[in-house]
């Protein structure tokens, strides 16, 4: 043990690491205080030393308790605790009982306190805006009750379940499981407490009456008061199960193994390299604490290459001039199992190139690193489910203006990845037309007090693209419940939008279609029955010419309705005709395409002209041809179809009397539909029509 007469090498490597330090002897008088103390104090050395230490630092409740008992008890202890010359701020630190004395070193932690804090708050935001998982925290006591300590507001999307109400009653979330896997599940439970790993898939009835299975994986730690924490999430992985994807979701298994960090003391003499460790120094690296350790046996711990990169980072101090260096490193510690170790050192009197010895301490950070470690992986496992989703990150600070995302949210928003984005960067991209939204939203919040917030809105981009986005998340409050800023992601829905418009625009047009084939049949009938010679001849006429509207809506259909090839309306036309008189047929012209309408019109015009072909034309004997050729014709700008249908062969044509229903739906149909000029013409060789329409 180190006694006040070491204090010098102390004090000065306290004030090399940041530390405030007192050092007393039994009666509690100072012996020793570095600047820092002094300055904490708002002492001198002059007015300090040989006071008692409860006139410079009054005593307070447990943290003077914890002082007595180190010196009386000669262990040790790490405190805690608020300080009066700095409100607002906390102090760690820890005493160290010496031969004769005891040495009182602490530190400010406020910021450090601050930003773990600020660190959860982020990742509560980030783990309650995942679109398709929930985090938890249960709590079992020692006498076996359980209760939920924290639940993401995720539990509402995924199971219809308000989150503070099942903080207060646990059973409300376990009630959707499946009766037929209840049993699995309370097994599950039997056994946890052998486990400090859980993770199941169970299926859950949800509110809206679907099965939805779900995967709750989870790890423990178990604290002084017998109380055992589970900490865990729970994904929703039905589609994964639905389409029986062999990759299951692995969740990250995070060990967080908590230990009162331990300082250990050294000097190494650089004339006869031997090294004086402290006991605790021993204890560190798993030797008895009185054992005396060479410099052979600490540097065999340090795993391969260690000990190299240690004495290059110690010579590069020396050759720059420096009197101190510290390094993490690894080196295997007790039980022969490798361990993280941070030390510090510093160099005393070196001349020509060397120092006489070197004082410095080890600190085993090992679960600092572990857990910085784990972080790590747990940060990277939910980026990548954000990348994953498609989602951007993001927390805006309305007071400075400044934003904090993901590169995904630049890309979203048309920006390179790597640029800083600004609060004008994002309202710049912003709809004109939606920005008055976004302005009320927040109104809207800062007047209501709510907290989670949920918009769609429109980005306008440099091109004229218009990209339709989702932004979801919370909105940040000072003291005074004033809007200072926002957290979230953000997803671009603009395939869905897309679709949302065209299914809407196919709808509207599947009505106007339906409508005008009912008038259209409704016509056909109509006519065909005022024509009709008797019953046969009306169902047969009818049956015809509903077939041919159904042959060009097959086409029609094939083409998603939006247009079709004039050969295709042809051969469909005259198919039931062709089969029987294939060589009597010739059929020429380029391609064509056709809107719809003119499609549909042209088709019942071309069944006309067959049925009266088989009737009375070149078809109703067996040495009539028919010729149907197109093509186009008119000025570039203003192209035109000219179609002609040519019988020949057949039985000698007279002209009609009177027109019938065909001739008629024929030239006004096409006339009014195509605005066509159509011309029949009944030489005694055999009928010809010619259709002259716009394309």
């Amino acid at each position: 043990m180190h006694s006040l007469d070491d204090l010098p090498h102390i004090v000065a490597y306290s004030e090399h690491v940041g530390e405030a330090l007192f050092a007393v002897d039994r009666e509690w008088r100072v012996r020793a205080a570095n600047r820092l103390a002094l300055h904490f104090a708002h002492l001198t050395a002059e007015r300090a030393l040989g006071r008692l230490y409860w006139d410079i630092v009054p005593p307070r409740g447990p943290i003077t308790q914890t002082l007595r008992d180190a010196m009386a008890n000669g262990t040790p202890i790490k405190f805690e605790f608020e300080s009066e010359f700095r409100p607002e701020s906390i102090l760690c630190g820890v005493a160290i009982p010496l031969r004769d004395g005891l040495i009182v070193s602490f530190r400010d932690v406020t910021q450090e306190r601050n930003l773990a804090r600020s660190n959860e708050e982020r990742l509560r935001t980030i783990a309650n805006n995942i679109p398709n998982g929930m985090v938890y925290q249960m709590a079992r006591a020692a006498d076996g009750s359980v209760r939920f300590t924290y639940v993401s507001q995720a539990i509402e999307r995924l199971h219809g379940l308000n989150a503070e109400a099942v903080l207060a009653n646990p059973e409300l979330l376990d009630s959707q499981v499946l009766d037929e896997y209840r049993p699995q599940l309370d097994a599950l439970r039997l056994s946890a407490d052998r486990m400090t790993e859980v993770s199941t898939e169970i299926p859950m009835r949800v509110p809206s009456g679907e099965v939805r299975w779900f995967q709750r994986a989870s790890a423990c730690r178990r604290l002084p008061d017998g109380t055992t924490i589970w900490d865990g999430v729970e994904i929703d992985i039905t589609d994964h199960r639905r389409a029986e994807a062999a990759l299951r979701d692995s969740e990250t298994r995070l060990k967080l193994a908590l230990e009162a960090a331990r300082m250990a003391v050294f000097e190494w003499n650089s004339a006869t390299q031997d090294i004086t460790p402290s006991p605790q120094l021993n204890r560190l690296l798993g030797f008895p604490p009185d054992y005396e350790l060479t410099e052979k046996e600490a540097r065999s711990l340090h795993l391969p290459s260690e000990d190299d990169r240690l004495s290059e980072i110690a010579r590069a101090a020396l050759q720059n001039g420096e009197r101190q260096f510290e390094l993490e490193y690894q080196a295997l510690g007790p039980g022969g199992q490798p361990r993280w170790f941070a030390l510090r050192a510093q160099f005393e009197n070196p001349s020509d190139g060397m120092p006489e010895r070197v004082i410095g301490v080890l600190l085993d950070i090992t679960t600092r690193r572990r857990a910085e470690e784990a972080l790590r992986e747990r940060e990277a496992g939910l980026w990548n489910a954000l990348e994953a989703a498609s989602l951007a990150t993001f927390e805006v600070d309305k007071r400075t203006r400044a934003v904090r995302s993901s590169p995904r949210l630049a890309e979203i928003y048309n920006y390179p990845p790597d640029r800083p984005l600004t609060l004008e960067d994002l309202r710049a991209r912003c709809h004109p037309e939606d920005r008055s939204l976004i302005a009320e939203q927040i109104a809207r919040a800062g007047d209501s007090g709510q907290q989670r917030f949920e918009l769609e809105f429109r980005l306008l981009l440099l091109d004229g693209t218009v990209r339709w986005v989702n932004g979801r998340g919370e909105w940040i409050r000072d003291e005074d419940g004033i809007v200072i800023g926002s957290r979230g992601v953000v997803l671009d829905i603009s395939q869905r939008k897309h679709a949302e418009e065209r299914q809407t625009l196919l709808i509207h047009e599947l009505n106007h279609r339906v409508k005008n084939t009912l008038m259209t049949v409704q016509s056909l009938v109509s006519q065909t029955l005022r024509n009709a010679k008797g019953p046969g001849s009306a169902r047969e006429d009818i049956e015809a010419r509903l077939l041919a509207l159904s042959r060009a809506h097959d086409v029609l259909t094939r083409e998603s309705w939006e247009g079709a090839d004039l050969a295709d309306i042809v051969a469909q036309a005259i198919g039931p005709y062709r089969e029987r008189n294939r060589s009597r047929f010739s059929i020429s012209g380029p391609p064509i395409r056709l809107k719809p309408q003119a499609a549909l019109a042209l088709a019942m015009a071309l069944q006309e002209l067959a049925t009266n072909a088989v009737k009375y034309g070149a078809l109703s004997n067996e040495a009539g041809a028919v010729s149907v050729s197109w093509s186009v014709g008119g000025r570039p700008e203003e192209p035109r179809l000219l179609l002609d249908w040519t019988e020949s062969g057949g039985p000698p044509v007279i002209p009609p009397a009177r027109r019938g229903f065909g001739s008629r739906l024929i030239e006004r149909s096409l006339a009014q539909q195509l605005d066509a000029n159509v011309s029949m013409r009944f030489p005694t060789s055999g009928l010809t029509c010619t259709i002259d329409a716009p394309l």
